[in-house]
């Protein structure tokens, strides 16, 4: 009961008596996307900040945004992945 969410025992048994199957999706991995986003976002909007303030962007700034960017499909494609072997 605790595991699906439900705050009270009759909720749990409806849910299983008429949705049938009940999964338990661990949200982790969502939350390391979330992260790895926000750090990136964050760091596109320094380095926009310091490109309009000086007009100039430097090699090793579009690098590690590159970067960045190429560890947050990496991570969104394993989820994918997990996801699609789960259904098969």
């Amino acid at each position: 009961m605790k595991l699906a969410n439900c705050k009270t025992m009759s909720y749990f048994l409806r849910k299983c008596v008429l949705e049938k199957e009940i999964y338990i999706v661990d949200l982790e991995p969502f939350r390391d996307i979330l992260w790895l986003l926000s750090n990136a976002t964050n760091n596109i909007n320094q380095i926009e900040k310091a490109t309009n303030t000086t007009g100039v962007i430097y090699k090793k700034d579009i690098d590690y945004i590159r970067e960045k960017i190429e560890k947050l499909s990496r991570e969104i494609w394993d989820i994918h992945s997990l996801l699609l072997k789960s259904v098969t």
